[in-house]
């Protein structure tokens, strides 16, 4: 077995993230006037909860 790659998987991650975050915002679309914030908190969640985990 040859090196493996650690990014290769980038690309599909990528598209999956994407996707889950589109499903998610068609149901905020229908409970709120501006979705976008509902998205903008959801990342700002994500990125605490990364940067939390990254840290020893």
């Amino acid at each position: 077995m040859g090196e493996w790659d650690p990014w290769l998987g980038l690309p599909v991650f990528s598209l999956l993230f994407g996707v889950g975050f589109a499903l998610l915002m068609e149901p905020a679309a229908n409970r709120v006037p501006r979705p976008r914030l509902v998205l903008l908190r959801r990342l700002m969640a994500l990125l605490a909860m990364a940067c939390r985990s990254a840290t020893p």
